[in-house]
């Protein structure tokens, strides 16, 4: 799951016009305001699609896109390991 910091930090100030770039929706809010709810909601939706993956068997890594990609990739490759180990 490749995120952006902006995604994971919503470190946005003051008044802001978010776009979706799929269907071209627009809103606009105050992100010290809404920065609260959209970290809980947003924190929810990733735990939720990574139990979603889990009981279906599949690996997932998340990766914010300015760390070194390699991160990901030994989590990835180590969860991959351990299940070798395992069997």
């Amino acid at each position: 799951q490749l995120l952006g910091r902006d995604e994971v930090a919503f470190a946005f100030a003051g008044g802001h016009r978010f776009v979706d770039p799929e269907s071209g929706a627009a809103l606009e809010l105050d992100a010290d305001r809404a920065r609260a709810a959209y970290l809980e909601r947003f924190g929810a939706a990733r735990r939720a699609l990574a139990q979603g993956f889990a009981a279906s068997g599949i690996r997932h890594v998340s990766h914010v896109l300015d760390e070194p990609p390699i991160v990901p990739l030994r989590r990835l490759f180590a969860a991959r390991g351990a299940e070798a180990m395992r069997a």
